[in-house]
């Protein structure tokens, strides 16, 4: 390989190697036994978290509609599970085979259920095995998005589509958010707002610096683009 230009070359062979150090040193667990990609993934986790706690204003707007009997036939993953999640919670539920027939005030069962992911929500998984006896909180919750998903394919069957679109909206933002946030702590970003910018202006500067490394390496070895001959016709 030929140097046509030293300084350039050398400049860009320092920052390629100053780039390389830089992220080796990121995989390495130097942030609370963690490398930098994992710390960072875990504040950004936490602070979506902080933004997305949306149980009690669902829980609200579900009470809102007032009470809504139901019948509802679906199929279950664990049926002895299901009932014992159901029973529990006074709600008539008739088993038959994998299926089961669940009887109730469609707002109070919605109730229950956003009160258990709000316990999962909070990272309080033993509160909901205690209750149940079951000895994953998960489960428990994975049960009720189950029942919730017969419950709005039940209505939209009936075509009570409005209580079918609250049932879809109770489970997207209460069950789905607390399953899998579960175990993550919660953080407001006007706590952390300090790392946040500088994990962004890190990102910027580290991706420029990254670029002008190559910039200045082609260039160092003589290497230009050119615009192509245009052909006459």
């Amino acid at each position: 390989m030929i140097i046509v230009n030293k300084k350039t070359f050398y400049t860009g062979f320092f920052m390629a190697v100053v780039f390389v150090c830089v992220l080796v040193g990121m995989f390495m667990p130097l942030f609370e036994g963690k490398n930098a990609f994992e710390s960072a993934d875990d504040l950004f986790n936490s602070l979506s978290k902080g933004s997305t706690y949306y149980i009690p204003g669902v829980e609200k707007e579900v009470r809102a509609m007032g009470h809504q009997p139901i019948t509802s036939e679906q199929k279950t993953t664990d049926t002895a599970d299901t009932l014992k999640v159901l029973t529990t919670n006074n709600i008539q539920v008739v088993p038959s085979g994998d299926k089961i027939s669940v009887t109730g005030n469609l707002d109070d069962i919605i109730s229950v259920a956003l009160g258990d992911a709000d316990l999962m929500f909070k990272n309080d998984g033993d509160a909901i095995v205690k209750k149940y006896g079951i000895p994953e909180a998960k489960r428990v919750v994975y049960i009720w998005w189950h029942v919730l998903t017969g419950l709005e394919k039940s209505l939209e069957k009936a075509e009570r589509f409005k209580e079918a679109a609250m049932t879809k909206k109770a489970k997207a933002r209460g069950i789905e958010v607390a399953y899998n946030f579960f175990a993550i702590n919660s953080q407001d970003i006007s706590q952390k707002w300090g790392i946040l910018l500088f994990s962004l202006i890190f990102y910027v500067c580290y991706t420029l610096w990254w670029g002008y490394a190559i910039f200045y390496l082609v260039d160092g070895v003589g290497l230009k683009l050119k615009p192509g001959m245009k052909k006459e016709a």
